[in-house]
C-alpha cells in the first residue's frame, strides 16, 4: 500500500467553486473545505496574468426596450442581426423630431472612481454615434461606426474603438467619474452635430451588449438583467494561484489595503496633488493603455523621461502612513527604450531623503517582460511618504535614462512583504483575509496517533513573529485539545510543530529555516513515539512516555495567524507513519 493510499483526507488543490475547495478523497464531498472571503480579490492564472474580479454595473444591458433604458425620440427595435451571430441586437431609429436622438440609463457605481463604458455598434443608415456622462460630468466621445475611428472626444481618460467584424465595432469611452451616473447612448446625423436634428424615420444604429466595469479597458462583457453583474475573483471564490509553478496553489492572505488610489497610473493632474499621479516635467508624455499591462489587457501607462535630469520623473503625492511603522510599496515595471528605471520611496520633506526605499532596473533583463518591485521600508515622523519614478541621486541606485519605459499595478499596504495585487480605480481598497476549513471530520482524524503532512510555499520570513499554517483542533480558539504547525517566537525563522492534549503541551519542536521556498513537513503524533519532519529530515523528536487523549473534529488555518503563504497539499493519517514513511513523504 502506497503511502498516499494510507491517507484519510487528500486536498491537492485542482478543483473549486464559490465556498469550497474539493478534496480528492474522500470522494464523496466529506472532505471538501469551506471556503470564505468577504471581498473580491486576484490571483495569477494559469497563463501568467492577474486575474480579478470584473463587472457590468448597468441593469438590462442588452434588453434596450426594457424599463431600464429610457427612450427619446427613438424608436427601439429588437430581434436585429448582432456582432455574435445572435438576433440579439437592436435598431435605434431617430424619429422626425428636431430633438436630440438617444436612449439613456441612470445607475451607481462607486464615487470618484475610473470606468470604461461600452457598447457594440453598427451603423445602418447613420455613421455616428456619442458615448456620455450626461450625469455629472459630460465627459463624452463621438464614434464614426462606418471607418471604425474614434471622430472626437471631451475629458475623458482614453477612448477605443475595435474592429469586431462584419461592420460592428465595440465602441468604450474610460473616464473618471463620480457615483451619481447617466449613460447615454446618441445616434448622431454627423460626428459634430449631437442635437437637434431630425431623423427621416427608417435610418438608424444597430447596438449590443452594453457595459460599464471599472478599469482602464472594457472587460469580457457579462449579461445583466435586473442587477449588475460580478464575475472572476468574487467575494469566497477560492484562489488557485500559478504564480510558482504550472500546477495551483490555494492561496491563503491576510487582510490587506491598498493606499494608492490610482493602483495603474491613469488620472494624472497638472500640480502635485494627493491621491493623483503628476509628472515633474513638462513636456513628458503619460500615455495609458499604451501596452499590454499585467492582466492581459492593453491597460499599462507608459511614460516617456525627456531628460535624466532631478526634475523629471512620475510622482505619487502624500500617502499616508504611521510613523514608525513597516510598509511595502510593490509595482510592475517594465523597459521600452529607457535602458532603466528607478522607483523610491521618500519622506515628503526632500527629494533626496530616502526613506530607506529603492530599486532600479536595468538593461536587457527588463525589456518586453514585466517585472514586480517590492520596497520595504519604515515610515518616516511625517506620516506621509512619495513615490518617485524617474530619476534619483541617491548612491548606488542608477539613474534613470530618457526614453519610455511602462508601469502597471502600484501597491502600497502596512506589512512587511506584498501581498497580492489589490486593484484601485480612485480611493484605496481594502481585501479581507481568506479562512479555509473542514469541520466535523472526527472520523478522519487520527485521536490517539496520527499525521499531519502539509506542502506549502512559504513566500516570506519574519524572524520571530508567530505565523501559523494548518491545525487540527476541536475548537478554533486553540484552547484545549490541538496540533499544529507553523512559525513562532522561539528562534529566528523557527518552523514549529506542536501537539496539545487537554492545554497541556505534550509536543513541541522546532527547527530553522534560511530562505523562502516550497517546503514539505509532516507532524507525526502518538503516546510516546512523535515526529516532526521538514524536506526528509527530522527538525524534532519525542519518545517521553506521553499518552495523548485527544478530541479532534476539525481542521483550519489559525484565524488570527492568516499567513499569506500558499497550501500545495494537504493530507490527514489516522496513523502515526514510520520514519521511512515521513522521510520518503517530505522529500522535495
Amino acid at each position: 500500500m502506497s503511502t498516499y493510499d494510507k491517507a484519510s483526507l487528500v486536498l491537492i488543490p485542482s478543483g473549486t467553486k464559490e465556498g469550497v475547495v474539493f478534496s480528492q478523497k474522500p470522494t464523496n464531498g466529506d472532505g471538501d473545505f469551506t471556503f470564505t472571503r468577504a471581498s473580491s480579490a486576484t490571483r495569477v492564472n494559469s497563463d501568467g496574468l492577474i486575474e480579478k474580479e470584473t463587472q457590468n454595473l448597468l441593469q438590462q444591458s442588452n434588453t434596450f426596450d426594457s424599463g431600464s433604458w429610457t427612450a427619446q425620440n427613438i424608436s427601439v427595435t429588437s430581434g436585429q442581426s448582432g456582432y455574435d451571430g445572435s438576433n440579439d441586437a437592436y435598431k435605434l431609429t431617430p424619429n422626425t423630431s428636431n430633438a436630440a436622438h438617444r436612449i439613456l440609463q441612470t445607475f451607481t457605481a462607486a464615487g470618484n472612481s475610473v470606468q470604461t463604458w461600452s457598447v457594440y455598434a453598427k451603423a445602418d443608415g447613420y455613421n455616428f454615434i456619442r458615448i456620455t456622462e450626461n450625469a455629472v460630468t459630460g465627459d463624452r466621445a463621438t464614434f464614426n461606426i462606418s471607418t471604425g475611428s474614434v471622430f472626437s472626444s471631451l475629458n475623458d481618460i482614453d477612448t477605443d474603438i475595435q474592429d469586431v467584424g462584419n461592420g460592428w465595432y465595440r465602441c468604450s469611452l474610460t473616464i473618471n467619474t463620480g457615483a451619481s451616473h447617466r449613460f447615454d447612448i446618441y445616434v448622431m446625423e454627423s460626428g459634430s452635430v449631437q442635437e437637434p436634428w431630425a431623423g427621416n424615420g427608417t435610418s438608424g444604429v444597430l447596438i449590443q451588449d452594453a457595459q460599464v466595469n471599472y478599469g482602464l479597458v472594457a472587460d469580457s462583457y457579462l449579461e445583466t438583467t435586473t442587477t449588475a453583474v460580478y464575475g472572476g475573483i468574487t467575494d469566497n471564490i477560492p484562489r488557485l494561484d500559478y504564480t510558482d509553478a504550472s500546477c495551483p496553489s490555494l492561496l491563503l492572505e491576510p487582510q490587506r489595503t491598498n493606499l494608492i488610489h490610482y493602483g495603474t497610473p491613469s488620472a494624472f493632474t497638472g500640480t502635485a496633488t494627493t491621491n493623483y499621479w503628476y509628472s515633474a516635467t513638462l513636456g513628458t508624455t503619460d500615455e495609458v493603455n499604451a501596452t499590454i499591462g499585467i492582466d492581459g489587457y492593453q491597460s499599462a501607462t507608459q511614460y516617456t523621461n525627456i531628460s535624466s535630469g532631478p526634475t523629471d520623473y512620475m510622482y505619487y503625492k502624500d500617502l499616508p502612513v504611521t510613523s514608525g511603522s513597516t510598509y511595502t510599496l510593490s509595482g510592475y515595471v517594465k523597459l521600452g527604450t529607457a535602458t532603466n528605471a528607478c522607483v523610491v520611496v521618500n519622506n515628503t520633506s526632500s527629494w533626496d531623503s530616502v526613506t530607506n526605499g529603492a530599486i532600479s532596473l536595468t538593461g536587457a533583463a527588463g525589456y518586453d517582460e514585466w517585472k514586480r518591485f517590492e520596497i520595504t521600508f519604515t515610515a518616516p515622523s511625517s506620516n506621509k511618504v512619495n513615490i518617485h519614478i524617474g530619476y534619483h541621486q541617491e548612491t548606488g541606485i542608477t539613474a534613470q535614462s530618457t526614453g519610455t519605459f511602462f508601469v502597471d499595478s502600484f501597491q502600497l499596504e502596512a506589512g512587511s512583504y506584498p501581498t497580492s495585487y489589490i486593484p484601485t480605480y480612485g480611493a484605496s481598497v481594502t481585501f479581507a483575509s481568506d479562512a479555509c476549513s473542514k469541520t466535523g471530520i472526527s472520523d478522519l482524524i487520527g485521536q490517539t496517533e496520527g499525521t499531519l503532512f502539509l506542502e506549502i510555499n512559504i513566500s516570506h520570513l519574519d524572524g520571530t513573529a508567530a505565523r501559523d499554517f494548518f491545525f487540527l483542533s476541536n475548537a478554533n480558539d486553540l484552547s484545549n485539545d490541538w496540533v499544529g504547525i507553523g512559525f513562532s517566537g522561539v528562534g529566528s525563522n523557527a518552523l514549529r510543530a506542536r501537539v496539545s492534549d487537554g492545554g497541556v503541551r505534550k509536543f513541541d519542536q522546532y527547527g530553522t529555516i534560511s530562505s523562502t521556498a516550497t517546503y514539505k513537513m509532516a507532524l507525526a503524533y502518538k503516546s510516546g513515539d512523535s515526529e516532526f519532519y521538514v524536506n526528509g529530515v527530522s527538525f524534532g523528536t519525542n519518545y517521553a512516555n506521553t499518552s495523548f487523549s485527544l478530541t479532534l473534529d476539525r481542521i483550519f488555518d489559525a484565524p488570527n495567524f492568516t499567513f499569506g503563504d500558499s497550501i500545495k497539499q494537504i493530507l490527514l493519517f489516522k496513523t502515526r507513519l514510520s520514519n521511512e514513511e515521513l522521510a520518503d513523504l517530505t522529500t522535495i
